[in-house]
């Protein structure tokens, strides 16, 4: 799952990436002018994922999961 969104002209130039320590399926990238927040549950060693919901609330990403035991 992915949200793209432009960025503001005085951070178009940004370059860069992080992902989360403890939660590595979380990553955000800045470039080519915008920002990508992905979340990839692919990463959750789980014999069950699923994506609940998505959305933009309040001009940000929201992604609800949920996984199995």
């Amino acid at each position: 799952m992915e949200f793209v969104s432009p960025l503001r002209s005085n951070y178009a130039s940004c370059v860069g990436q992080t992902s989360g320590q403890e939660y590595t399926f979380y990553n955000v990238e800045f470039k080519d002018k915008k920002a990508y927040f992905r979340v990839d549950l692919r990463k959750i060693d789980a014999p069950a994922r699923l994506i609940t919901y998505k959305n933009v609330v309040a001009s940000r990403p929201y992604v609800r999961w949920a996984i199995a035991d």
